[in-house]
């Protein structure tokens, strides 16, 4: 329960820097941006694994480079999810996921 009371938190954190970085994607208030983040480590837990399996073989094809594409995906799912949240377009949302990558590896580092 900790650890993922953790991973909101850090999506939260992450989620919101992204929203301080790009213009193209937005939240109307704190609760949205909380429940995006809910919604991120739900997605991350429980469909992210799923979606890794399935796209093995692309994975290996491309050497590794599609779960960029995996993260937009889930990214992406927990926006269109969140009352209050928005992204422009599914290519903004994989640019995103690069930016929270970086950010939920520097929040990870410091803890």
């Amino acid at each position: 329960m900790k650890k993922f009371l953790v991973a909101w938190a850090a999506n939260g954190i992450s989620l919101w820097a992204v929203d301080a970085l790009m213009k193209s994607i937005y939240f109307d208030s704190f609760s949205a941006l909380a429940l995006t983040a809910l919604f991120l480590t739900l997605l991350n837990v429980t469909l992210k694994p799923f979606l890794k399996v399935l796209s093995l073989p692309i994975s290996v094809l491309t050497l590794g480079l599609f779960s960029v594409v995996i993260n937009g995906l889930v990214l992406y799912a927990a926006i269109s999810l969140s009352a209050g949240s928005y992204v422009s377009s599914f290519g903004m949302a994989i640019v995103a996921s690069v930016i929270l990558s970086v950010v939920n590896s520097a929040i990870g580092m410091l803890m």
